[in-house]
């Protein structure tokens, strides 16, 4: 069952708000476990953090609210699915010369797709919630120990 219009309009505005506490923060959190939350540098991967955790946090806050009560791993593959999809095109928009602003533009549009058309988890519960268990790692690692990779060194490297 799809969600109602209200619905999804309450989980994107909570989304894009948790999105840019996390983005104000991005100057003041630089070590600790905070700093899994608020992207470090200016490359795809760490902006993708602005897709991935307020998603996550939208589906805890909201899973119960609109349709039929139901657990949280029905809404992990729109988190798994849109911060990757971002990640990927904030990648070929810096690999093609783009700016901070088209980045921003893929953050808003990642949210909303994934908000209002992400698929069921409720299918393959099991799948979803290792996935998302598995990139909540990634980011929890990859923010410590960065690769030497196009993709986790964004607009410095180039």
């Amino acid at each position: 069952m799809r969600d109602t219009i209200d619905r999804v309009a309450l989980r994107y505005l909570a989304a894009v708000l948790l999105g840019l506490v996390l983005l104000l923060l991005h100057g003041t959190v630089r070590s600790g476990p905070a700093a899994v939350l608020v992207p470090q540098r200016a490359s795809p991967w760490e902006l993708s953090k602005l897709v991935f955790w307020p998603m996550l946090g939208v589906c805890f806050l909201t899973c119960r609210l609109g349709r039929a009560p139901g657990p949280v791993v029905r809404d992990l593959p729109a988190a798994v699915l849109a911060s990757l999809g971002a990640a990927a095109l904030n990648g070929a928009i810096l690999a093609a010369g783009g700016s901070g602003r088209l980045c921003l533009a893929v953050w808003a549009g990642a949210l909303a797709a994934g908000i209002a058309f992400g698929p069921d988890g409720a299918r393959r519960p099991r799948i979803w919630l290792v996935l998302c268990g598995l990139l909540a790692a990634c980011y929890v690692l990859l923010t410590f120990l960065v690769p030497p990779w196009g993709l986790f060194q964004g607009l410095a490297a180039g």
